[in-house]
């Protein structure tokens, strides 16, 4: 049953079993020679062995509720939270009270084998478990989930490895959304991101000679899990070298940041932020709007954490407007003033035809971007955030319904900031306006503010000639966006030439532009 004796398989097919040679496998010749401690080679693959004492800040309560459950024969445990979060380190705390191992078990690894390969290697993995008197546990179950229709299924490996173990088992998830597990009892565990304190704490854990004023600033800028900071402050020592003394402050504020940056960089870009709200040519109510939102990203978690109000310790916000008024550009301006890399999430990436897929790249996003270290921005949004059919007369329908209730759920929970853009206003789904605590409109400049984006787009380095920016503001009505690309477009033109930029190469290429796009006068709004 596990595999200890095997079959020579040189002999042909056509021989009797009876007539075929046996001989011990590769596993039982370690266990004769003592080897009894190590997981076997053939598994490293599929499989991790971890176990012994660890220190860990969980509370009493949680680890002792745990290690109860794995005495059960036939218990499931399903531990829920953001990756990060310590659900593997929980389990192998509560593991260590019965002096017994964790078998971490790739199940990406093994779904994606055929089911004759994958079913010796399960064989082989239950063997281990009862020779190292080790816990199965399959980690990250969201990512070896199948979708048939509406309902999620497993893999077969997992239905084998469920039936035929003897001894309780864990699963990690780190969706919301728990798939369906009628293999056994189960026993449900959800792991939150540590309170302000507790985070205070696990920096000072992690790194003993950080000063506690730094570690408080650190656990109020990023709402980071347990895994994080134990991960940036390895990072943050390593890049330190051989120079004395702990790692300081930007070295672990850096530290945070690059943890989290390659599973962002897989569906979205990160964007330079070379402005500054001076750089804004915007109405006083909207900058006032910007600035507002500024003041409240710094002060949410001692608005969340300390003053008591009830909510996300994030914010969402919508900016809606023409194209090219300034919307990316601001989002940018803001993330600055933070101090905050902004990520452009790519929504061709993240929309899947397939079913789950959508929900799962966003929750990946979300998760990523939920320590607070980055800024996302949605642009156009209104294709991923577009208004809920009642309608609904096909499956089509009624998935993208979940997707846009799985958006409106995760952006309430968010602890960072979202910030949204839409070019059409109208699109966006009501649900969604109410749950934006800043839905700021950029109006479309009037003549003086198009003016004063014309003195602006054309730098002071440039050669020159006279350019009355007054009559163009007043003259074309083009947006900030199309502005600039006029200005470029123009200044190639000049160089090309070997002439400075002037009023009239503006008109020709302004009035070339309106042409560009059917209108056969260059009057009106330029979209």
């Amino acid at each position: 049953m596990y595999r200890l004796i095997e079959q020579d398989e040189t002999a042909g097919s056509y021989d009797s079993v009876l007539f075929r040679r046996l001989r011990p496998a590769a596993r039982l010749v370690q266990l004769l020679a003592g080897d009894a401690r190590q997981l076997d080679p053939q598994l490293s693959e599929v499989a991790e062995l971890r176990g012994g004492d660890v220190d860990a800040l969980f509370p009493e309560q949680m680890i002792a509720r745990a290690a109860a459950a794995l005495t059960s024969p036939e218990a499931m445990l399903v531990l829920q939270g953001v990756r990060g979060a310590g659900k593997r380190l929980l389990l192998q705390v509560a593991a260590a009270r019965h002096d017994r191992k964790l078998l971490l078990i790739h199940g990406s690894v093994l779904a994606a084998m055929p089911p004759a390969q994958a079913r010796p290697l399960v064989r082989s993995i239950l063997r281990e478990c009862r020779l190292l008197d080790a816990i199965p546990v399959i980690a990250e179950l969201d990512d070896v989930i199948v979708q048939q229709g509406e309902r999620s299924e497993l893999p077969p490996f997992i239905v084998q490895l469920a039936a035929e173990h003897k001894g309780a088992m864990a699963v990690t998830l780190g969706r919301d959304r728990m798939p369906r597990l009628d293999l056994r009892p189960l026993v449900q565990f959800s792991l939150d991101v540590p309170p302000l304190g507790e985070r205070a704490q696990l920096w000072m854990w992690h790194v003993p000679a950080l000063p506690h004023g730094d570690a408080e600033v650190l656990a109020s800028r990023f709402a980071a899990p347990g895994g994080v900071i134990a991960l940036a402050a390895r990072a943050a020592r390593a890049e330190r070298g051989q120079l004395d003394g702990p790692p300081d402050l930007p070295a672990l504020d850096l530290a945070v940041r690059n943890q989290l940056h390659d599973r962002l960089v897989r569906l979205g870009r990160k964007l330079d932020c070379p402005f500054e709200f001076k750089d804004l040519v915007a109405d006083d109510e909207t900058a006032a709007a910007l600035h507002e939102i500024v003041g409240a990203l710094r002060e949410r978690r001692k608005v969340r954490e300390s003053w008591g109000f009830r909510g996300a310790a994030g914010v969402s916000v919508l900016f809606s407007g023409d194209p090219g008024v300034g919307k990316s550009m601001s989002a940018t301006v803001i993330a600055r003033q933070l101090g905050l890399a902004i990520y452009e999430i790519d929504l061709s990436r993240v929309v899947s035809k397939w079913l789950g897929e959508t929900e799962k790249n966003l929750s990946e996003v979300f998760d990523a971007a939920e320590p607070g270290h980055v800024v996302l921005l949605f642009n156009e949004a209104d294709s991923l955030f577009g208004k809920r059919t009642t309608d609904v007369k096909s499956s089509n329908d009624r998935y993208a319904n979940m997707e846009t209730n799985y958006l409106l759920q995760r952006l309430e929970r968010f602890g960072g900031l979202a910030i949204l853009t839409t070019n059409l206003g109208g699109a966006v789904d009501p649900a969604f306006r109410r749950r934006f605590a800043y839905d700021v409109q950029f109006t479309f400049p009037d003549p003086e503010m198009r003016a004063e984006l014309w003195r602006r787009v054309i730098p002071k380095t440039a050669e020159v000639a006279r350019i009355d920016f007054d009559e163009l503001g007043e003259r074309f009505e083009l947006s900030g966006g199309f502005i600039k690309v006029a200005a470029e477009r123009s200044a190639f033109q000049a160089a090309a030439m070997g002439e400075p930029m002037s009023m009239a190469g503006l008109v020709v290429t302004i009035q070339r532009m309106y042409r560009e796009r059917g209108k056969l006068t260059a009057v009106g709004r330029l979209e």
